[in-house]
């Protein structure tokens, strides 16, 4: 086969594959628009029903909930800081050096 047929067939492959292309968004477009529903089915349909009221987040109640558990237990006492725990990281890091101080050659 010489370059010159090579290159006019691709290029007619090339064209190929474009006419299916557009006749295949053709057809698409033909069945969507087959399958969609008549204008007055949508002017006839009721409208949505309003949004229900926005759902509050239950973790703000927790503070609310903490301080007064604490002070029925404790009495009159002032909270200064409410913040997420952090301190399993020491826990873990001095398990961690038990664990490998515990393989450590000539200790027994």
């Amino acid at each position: 086969m010489e370059i010159g047929t090579a290159i006019y067939q691709s290029i007619g492959m090339y064209i190929l594959a474009i006419i299916i292309a557009v006749v295949a968004a053709f057809m698409i477009r033909g069945i969507v628009i087959a399958i969609r529903p008549p204008e007055e089915a949508k002017k006839a349909a009721p409208a949505p029903a309003p949004a229900a009221a926005p759902v509050e987040d239950p973790a703000r109640n927790d503070v609310a909930v903490i301080s007064a558990a604490v002070y029925a237990m404790l009495g009159a006492h002032r909270i200064v800081r409410i913040r997420p725990s952090i301190s399993g990281t020491s826990w873990a890091a001095q398990g961690r050096m038990i664990h490998h101080t515990s393989h450590r050659p000539g200790r027994r």
